[in-house]
């Protein structure tokens, strides 16, 4: 085929459509965030006091925060099955990179897919439990397993985004400026792991980049572009 990914394309069709759901469906507001964040979803994956959950989430009474945990919630439950199609993306895509390579070294890249589908589901299990012991408290387990999930899941897709650039390098212009984004990436999650600030903000966004450009890469990289051999 001409254009083998081109159904990795159609699954990340599948992924923008349910990222504009959670767009719609998760707040676009919260209480405090916590220093550096604008964006709740993303304040809440990397928070780390209890004091800080209630302070994103609003106070009880003013009806705000049961809004906010439903809204909350329910995106939550989304992200499961949004978990689902992204990881069938990475993990397609790692497949058709081994494929064409021949080499065995995008298997590495297919296992990463599998253990950030893990630490998703980890993730979202530690928000849900968070959300029900929201008025008695009393989560600190929950915040310090959250921190080990959350970060196993955006470090696995830099680490799988860097482990594709050895075919990436080789698919032109596109595909090395995608190496580039990937690596830039990197640099900015390890910013933010040193220090949690805005740059958690902007490190997603990198990530949600490097995604975008991989689902437009699938529909138009052709085989005879590949410059590697088998």
């Amino acid at each position: 085929m001409n254009k083998p990914f081109l159904k990795a394309g159609y699954i990340g069709l599948s992924v923008i459509v349910i990222s504009i759901i959670l767009i719609a469906v998760n707040p676009s507001k919260g209480g405090k965030l916590p220093q550096g964040f604008f964006t709740p979803v993303v304040a809440f994956e990397f928070i780390s006091t209890e004091g800080e959950v209630l302070d994103l989430f609003g106070d009880a009474p003013s009806g705000f925060q049961g809004e906010m945990v439903e809204r909350m919630r329910t995106g939550t439950y989304i992200d499961f099955i949004y978990m689902f199609v992204y990881t069938s993306f990475l993990l397609y895509f790692s497949i058709i990179c081994s494929r064409i390579t021949g080499e065995k070294w995008f298997l590495f890249s297919f296992i990463i897919a599998l253990i950030i589908f893990a630490a998703d589901s980890g993730e979202n299990i530690q928000l849900l439990s968070i959300m029900d012991k929201l008025n008695s408290g009393g989560f600190e387990r929950e915040l310090l397993l959250l921190d080990y999930f959350t970060w196993a899941k955006w470090g696995g897709l830099s680490a799988l985004f860097i482990s594709l650039i050895p075919f990436l390098r080789k698919t032109g212009v596109f595909g090395r400026i995608i190496s580039i984004v990937s690596l830039i990436s990197a640099v900015a999650g390890s910013a933010a792991y040193l220090n949690r600030s805005i740059m958690n903000e902007i490190y997603v966004l990198t990530i949600v980049i490097v995604f975008i450009m991989l689902f437009v890469f699938s529909f138009t990289f052709r085989i005879s572009s590949y410059s590697g051999s088998k």
